[in-house]
């Protein structure tokens, strides 16, 4: 427990007295945090020898407040002062407070504005820049759940823990942070603490170098300015990325930053890492935890625009997110939504294929992301193996209709050569070398139901027994829709599998929506499965409209199932999601001039018609239909 002590002049000695502010919760941080702040605004810094409960400390830093004879001095629970005045000869004394600060450097700036301008690398060397694309997030932190997030709010404790899973947006934040300290340093010096960062992944086996990078840091700003500002809290550490260093090297850190607070006046840190306890670390015991939390619709849309700077191809992007809502929630971790949006900028992937989005962000998330970072996470594991145990393992879940499972599961799907290294080890390399896998209490499960569909998918498609068994069981079972989905995405031949898929259960237009989307991919679509998926379309709409009953009324239109139908709500909104995607695609004219049957062709018209118009749908007062109405 940190706290100011009240000191009195006796001789060339200060000693303690009775503090005037015994009744205040000295407990409380935020408290001490301000009462620091009030110090720097009032006090001059001056060093003197002090004598506390009997001992004799040389050369400490205490707070004289104006011209009285109010002195403090910081000192931990035991009453030991904290702060040490390791400045050359001629900065020691009393500081005139009415001495003017020395200008900053304009070089320490430029250097660290090179430092935190960008994101990191997320696909193809594709960075955001920080000072007009980044998106503020949502975050968590004591008393304020799930707000949006500005940088400079991160300073509102001395000691913080930025956490949150892979992608989420951490370094993007403190380096916003830093960026924008810097450029408000440069103009107004005073008004927020001066950044160091450093980015711990350039550390992995030199952490003795630490010292030395961050008094180069600080000296980089210039003696005259940055050495006042080291003892008045004028200087923000930011340490970025302590899950990026091996276990070993995390332990070393901590042992590291907790000297460097002991020796640092009045400073203020910064760290961030993936999840883990704080309160069980001692050296984090002071440290308040922020928890970065997925971005929210107006978040997604923001960095959609900012991305795609040509509003046009930003608002199709997002037309295809609100038409997948599942998508939508899917991609509301930054770095998933970021490389969706760059395999649409790059390679015209729309993302209403997921199969080949969440092959892509798998990839980054097992090897790719931290590999061009120069990150290794993994121990006894690599990337192939992680894929094959994740592949097995999301099989035998979906087979037995889990989500949750626990080590006990995952023992006859992991190698052979594995044997000496414990099931609870194993998954645990897997969660903090990929974010792909999630525990609560005793029970794991993978972060998201979108990982699961396509591990399942994955290893079911790259088998030689195919997948008769499975189809046989499971081709109605809504749980494993999302598998069907992707394996659509997937396999080389998607519209003979949706055709097989749609044999095999009465819901032909699920299966035709996840063959136009595979279609409808990258890849691009041949004249000859054009033809094929026309045929297809021409025939589900039929018989989904022989078993339906359209009701216009104004601007709005129903659509009903007729008595004894077999076609359900979930059917009529997978038709719906079809057009809008061939509409999104724009393919939806192509298909038409295909679609030989005037019925179904008069039924698409109108209904582009009301999607042009701003219609969406939604289920029915009575939840066995579906309402379309024109906004």
């Amino acid at each position: 427990m940190r706290r100011y002590l009240p000191l009195q002049l006796e001789g060339d000695v200060f000693v303690s007295r009775d503090s005037p502010f015994s009744d205040l919760e000295w407990n409380n941080h935020d408290f001490v945090a301000s009462f620091a702040l009030a110090l720097q605004r009032m006090a001059t810094v001056m060093s003197a020898r002090v004598r506390l409960d009997g001992a004799e400390f040389e050369d400490r830093v205490i707070y004289r407040i104006g011209d009285t004879d109010e002195y403090y001095i910081l000192v931990d629970e035991r009453s030991v002062p904290l702060e040490i005045w390791k400045t050359n000869v001629s900065e020691r004394g009393a500081r005139d407070p009415a001495r003017s600060p020395g200008k900053p450097s304009r070089m320490g700036f430029e250097d660290l504005f090179n430092k935190v301008s960008r994101s990191d690398e997320y696909y193809q060397n594709l960075r955001v820049l920080l000072a007009t694309e980044w998106v503020a997030p949502r975050c968590s932190i004591e008393g304020r759940e799930d707000q949006i997030f500005h940088s400079t709010e991160l300073l509102i404790h001395p000691f913080v823990i930025l956490m949150g899973p892979p992608g989420a947006g951490k370094t993007s934040l403190v380096r916003r942070l830093a960026y924008d300290c810097a450029a408000n340093n440069s103009r107004r010096p005073n008004r927020y603490p001066t950044p160091v960062y450093v980015s711990l992944r350039s550390f992995q086996t030199k952490l003795r170098s630490l010292t030395s990078e961050v008094l180069e840091q600080e000296e980089s700003f210039g003696l005259d300015f940055i050495a006042p500002r080291r003892f008045e809290g004028g200087l923000l550490y930011i340490f970025d990325g302590l899950d990026e260093l091996d276990i070993e090297a995390r332990e070393d850190f901590r042992k590291w930053l907790s000297d460097f607070m002991s020796s640092k006046p009045s400073l203020r840190v910064i760290v961030t890492s993936r999840e883990f306890k704080p309160a069980d670390i001692p050296e984090f015991k002071d440290f308040k935890v922020v928890q970065m939390l997925p971005f929210g619709r107006a978040q997604q849309f923001e960095y959609c625009h900012k991305f795609l700077s040509r509003a046009g191809t930003a608002d199709q992007f997002i037309k295809v997110l609100e038409a997948n809502p599942t998508t939508e929630e899917f991609l509301t971790n930054p770095l998933s939504l970021s490389l969706a949006l760059a395999l649409f900028a790059i390679r015209g992937l729309m993302p209403f294929n997921v199969g080949e989005i969440v092959q892509e962000i798998v990839s980054q998330l097992t090897e790719g992301w931290d590999l061009r970072r120069g990150i290794r996470r993994y121990r006894h594991l690599n990337a192939p193996t992680v894929k094959s145990i994740l592949g097995r393992l999301a099989a035998k879940l979906q087979t037995s209709g889990g989500g949750t499972f626990s080590g006990i599961v995952v023992l006859d799907v992991v190698p052979a050569a594995l044997s000496d290294i414990s099931i609870e080890e194993i998954l645990g390399e897997i969660r903090d070398a990929t974010g792909l896998l999630a525990k609560d209490g005793d029970n794991w499960s993978f972060t998201h139901k979108y990982f699961q569909d396509f591990f399942c998918a994955m290893h079911l498609t790259e088998r030689t027994m195919g997948l008769e068994k499975e189809l046989g069981s499971y081709a109605g079972d809504s749980r494993w829709d999302g598998v069907w989905a992707q394996i659509s995405d997937l396999c080389a031949e998607p519209e003979q599998f949706a055709a097989e898929l749609a044999a095999r259960t009465a819901s032909g237009p699920k299966a035709l929506s996840w063959t136009s989307s595979s279609l409808l991919s990258s890849r691009g679509i041949t004249v000859d499965a054009e033809k094929r998926l026309s045929s297809l379309l021409n025939e589900e709409v039929r018989r989904l409209l022989n078993q339906v009953e359209l009701v216009q009324d104004g601007n709005k239109l129903r659509i009903l199932p007729r008595r004894n139908s077999a076609v359900g709500i979930e059917d009529l909104l997978s038709m719906v999601k079809t057009v809008q995607n061939l509409r999104f695609a724009r393919r939806d004219e192509v298909f038409l001039s295909l679609i030989r049957d005037d019925f179904v062709r008069s039924f698409f018209m109108r209904l582009t018609e009301m999607l042009d118009a701003g219609a969406k749908p939604s289920p029915t007062d009575e939840a066995d239909g579906i309402t379309m109405l024109d906004e």
